[in-house]
């Protein structure tokens, strides 16, 4: 790791919810691979973000943790210091990606797995 470092900031947006599609409300952002703009409807102005990466509603949270997490985890391992944490509004999914739901794992179990893998994987080597 390098001695200047920065923070990557990732954004995941979610599919609208029923009581969205109820109201037909419509999708604000407009998505590239590693910006979004937000287009409100009535007014003008256009606000543009540029981040590390876009994950959109269709992405799982493998594909999250595969590009977002699982290096910090690995760095972890090896000790150094690593924080991966979700920020939003509320209804945002921020527990669907970290804690995952029935049929799919969210990060911080993705990062246990990883990491006792990793561990296994060590223990045998030696």
């Amino acid at each position: 790791m390098s001695s200047r470092q920065q923070v990557p900031v990732y954004v995941r947006v979610r599919p609208l919810n029923q009581r969205e599609l109820t109201n037909n409300a419509t999708e604000a952002w407009s998505l590239g691979e590693d910006s979004l703009a937000c287009c409100v409807e009535g007014k003008d102005t256009t606000s543009r973000f540029r981040v590390n990466k876009v994950f959109g509603t269709e992405s799982c949270n493998e594909q999250v943790f595969t590009r977002a997490a699982k290096d910090i985890i690995a760095h972890a391992i090896q000790g150094w210091s690593g924080t991966v944490f979700a920020y939003g509004q509320t209804s945002s999914g921020k527990t669907h990606t970290m804690m995952g739901n029935g049929s799919e794992e969210g990060i911080v179990q993705l990062s246990m797995n990883y990491m006792w893998q990793e561990i296994e994987r060590d223990t045998e080597a030696d």
